[in-house]
């Protein structure tokens, strides 16, 4: 009887986890969406097109596969290559004014909640 309290539990911190990621990411194609409006309405100078490396912390292939589809999914990045060996995947992006931010952006909004959920 434990047991099974123990994994519903676990199931509902999941649920709570899903719902959550789900808002996130609502919230980055959002943003993503008016950075490629913003692009559209006023595009002198706006495009910064950027190759990144992107080390990932991800081990599982469902992970992974996840993570380089909600990248391609967000507008102005584009999920290119998965190096298995060097564990880096390759994020094209047009708009990067700052390397750094980016990935970040990655990892604390979609790479994270990822992994939780697939742990």
């Amino acid at each position: 009887m434990n047991r099974w309290f123990g994994r519903l539990n676990k199931l509902i911190g999941k649920l709570y986890l899903l719902i959550g990621f789900s808002f996130t990411f609502a919230w980055f194609l959002f943003r993503s969406n008016l950075v490629v409006l913003r692009a559209i309405i006023e595009p002198e100078g706006r495009l910064r097109p950027a190759l990144l490396a992107y080390p990932l912390t991800a081990t599982g292939e469902w992970e992974i596969f996840t993570l380089a589809h909600l990248i391609t999914l967000s507008p102005g990045t584009l999920s290119v290559r998965h190096d298995k060996d060097a564990r880096i995947l390759w994020v094209h992006a047009l708009y990067c004014h700052e390397p750094r931010e980016l990935l970040g952006e990655i990892t604390q909004g979609l790479e994270r909640p990822i992994m939780e959920l697939f742990s």
